[in-house]
C-alpha cells in the first residue's frame, strides 16, 4: 500500500518537532478500500538529524514487533535524493494527555454538581485498562527475547481510540542491544545516551551522567511518573508565558503540591487545561533531580546504594530531604490513604491500592523497580473484577479470567467516551 498524501494543507499536519514531521494521509489498498494513516518523516543521515533521534532505527524496532498495545508499521519508503525515512500508522484520535486534561476524568467531582456514580466508575474503568494495556505492551518489550527499552514513556505518546485501545508510539530514541547496520545512533556498551527522556518521566539516573544502565529499568520508572498523572490535580496551562513574571510564582502553584481547584472549567474545555505531573521538570535536570528527591527522598546509602557511583553523582550537593508518602501528591485516588510517613521502599506484600503499585515503580535502584510483566498482574489493577478490555487487545483466542469486554453494559471504549467523545469526536 502507498499513502496518497494530503500535501501540506494544514489539516493534515498532526505534529511537527525539530527532527520530524507526523501528518494524515490516506491508504488505498489494493482492493480500493481507504484507511486513515499518520505518516512519519524524518531525515535518516547524522548530519541532517538531531542526536540521538533515529527513524531508522526506530522502523527497524517497530517493523520487527507485534502487540496490540504497540503501534503497527503499514508500510514505508525512502526518499534517497532528500535522505528522507518515512513510514505510516493507523491514525488514532486522542492522545492519554487529551484524557488526562479532561476535567470530569476525576472520581472528585465539582460540589455544585450531583455525584455521577457512573462517571466515578468509569474513571477507574478506563484508568485500569489504560495501564493495564501499556503494562502488557512494556512487558512484552522487556522480554529476554527483545530487551527493547522505549525511553521515552509519556501520556502524549500513549495513543488511545474510540474501541479503548492504548498504544504506545514514538520509539525514536528506543534503545535495543542488538544493532542495526543503516542505524543512525549506534550505542556502544559503555556509551548509550543518557539524553533520553521528556521532563518529568526521566529517570532520576539519567541526570547524573550515567553511560551504561539498564535501560528497561528507566522505562518502569517513566511508567510511575505517567500512571501518578491520573491521580494528580488539573491546572489552569499558563496562555502567555512570555508574559509571566516570576514574582506571582507562588500563585500558581507548586507543581510538586496537590491542588484541588474550586472552579472547574467547562468538561472539554481541554485547551486551558492539564494535570500536574508528579515531578517538575521544568527547571531542567538539577531542578528535576530536586523535585525527585523533595518526594521520593534524598538518596542514601540504605535507598540508592549506589548512588554515588554515578559519573555526576557528586558534582553538587543537595539539601537533604527526607521526602514525602506519594498519597499527600495523589488527590484524586479514589480511596486516598492516611497520610503515613515516608518510607522509600514498598511492603514486601503487594496492597491492593494503586499508590502499591506506583511505589514498586517508583524505586531509586534500579534492579528493584517493578518489572512490567509482574505490574500488569498487581492486585489493585485486578481485584473488583472484572477488569474491562478492548476485544482487539487480547492476545490469543481467550480473555484473561479476570478480565471482561464489558462491564454495567458498557465497553472499554463506551466507558472512555463519558470522558472524551464529546469534545474531541
Amino acid at each position: 500500500m502507498q499513502p496518497d498524501i494530503l500535501g501540506y494543507d494544514p489539516g493534515s499536519l498532526i505534529t511537527e518537532t525539530l527532527v520530524s514531521v507526523i501528518t494524515k494521509a490516506v491508504v488505498t489498498d489494493d482492493d480500493g478500500g481507504q484507511q486513515l494513516v499518520a505518516v512519519k518523516a524524518g531525515k535518516a543521515k547524522k548530519k541532517l538529524v538531531l542526536e540521538p533521534h533515529d527513524i531508522v532505527k526506530e522502523l527497524r524496532l517497530l517493523s520487527s514487533l507485534s502487540h496490540p498495545a504497540i503501534i503497527c508499521v503499514l508500510g514505508h519508503d525512502y526518499d534517497a535524493s532528500q535522505s528522507l525515512q518515512r513510514f505510516w500508522m493507523p491514525y488514532m484520535p486522542f492522545t492519554l494527555a487529551d484524557l488526562l486534561s479532561a476535567p470530569n476524568f476525576s472520581p472528585i467531582l465539582d460540589p455544585d454538581v450531583p455525584h455521577d456514580a457512573q462517571s466515578i466508575l468509569g474513571f477507574t474503568l478506563v484508568t485500569k485498562s489504560i495501564i493495564h494495556q501499556v503494562l502488557s505492551g512494556v512487558a512484552y518489550l522487556h522480554s529476554p527475547e527483545r530487551r527493547i527499552a522505549h525511553r521515552d514513556i509519556k501520556p502524549r505518546n500513549i495513543l488511545l481510540d474510540t474501541l479503548g485501545v492504548a498504544v504506545l508510539i514514538d520509539f525514536g530514541v528506543a534503545y535495543s542491544p542488538v544493532a542495526g547496520p543503516r542505524d543512525v545512533w549506534p550505542e556502544p556498551e559503555g556509551k548509550m545516551y543518557f539524553e533520553v527522556g521528556s521532563g518529568p518521566y526521566r529517570a532520576p539516573e539519567f541526570l547524573f551522567g550515567v553511560r551504561k544502565y539498564d535501560a528497561t529499568a528507566c522505562d518502569l520508572w517513566a511508567l510511575g511518573a505517567t500512571f501518578a498523572e491520573f491521580f494528580t490535580s488539573l491546572h489552569r496551562r499558563p496562555l502567555f508565558n512570555d508574559f509571566d513574571d516570576d514574582s506571582d510564582s507562588e500563585e500558581r502553584g507548586d507543581p510538586t503540591k496537590a491542588y484541588i481547584f474550586d472552579e472547574l472549567p467547562e468538561p472539554w474545555s481541554r485547551s486551558e487545561w492539564e494535570r500536574y505531573s508528579l515531578f517538575d521538570g521544568s527547571r531542567g535536570d538539577i531542578g528535576l533531580a530536586w523535585s525527585i528527591f523533595c518526594i521520593r527522598g534524598s538518596p542514601t546509602q540504605e535507598t540508592w546504594p549506589t548512588f554515588a557511583e554515578l559519573p555526576d553523582a557528586n558534582k553538587i550537593n543537595f539539601i537533604d530531604s527526607p521526602g514525602v508518602h506519594l498519597s499527600t501528591l495523589l488527590p484524586h485516588l479514589s480511596a486516598p490513604l492516611p497520610h503515613e510517613n515516608h518510607v522509600h521502599f514498598p511492603p514486601r506484600e503487594q496492597q491492593p491500592t494503586a499508590v502499591d503499585l506506583l511505589q514498586r515503580l517508583l524505586i531509586y535502584p534500579p534492579d528493584s523497580r517493578f518489572k512490567a510483566a509482574d505490574a500488569r498482574m498487581h492486585p489493585w489493577l485486578l481485584n473488583d473484577a472484572p477488569l474491562v478490555l478492548p476485544r482487539a487487545t487480547i492476545v490469543g483466542d481467550n480473555m484473561p479470567a479476570y478480565a471482561a469486554e464489558s462491564r454495567n453494559g458498557r465497553t472499554a471504549g463506551e466507558w472512555l467516551k463519558l470522558f472524551l467523545a464529546p469534545g474531541l469526536s
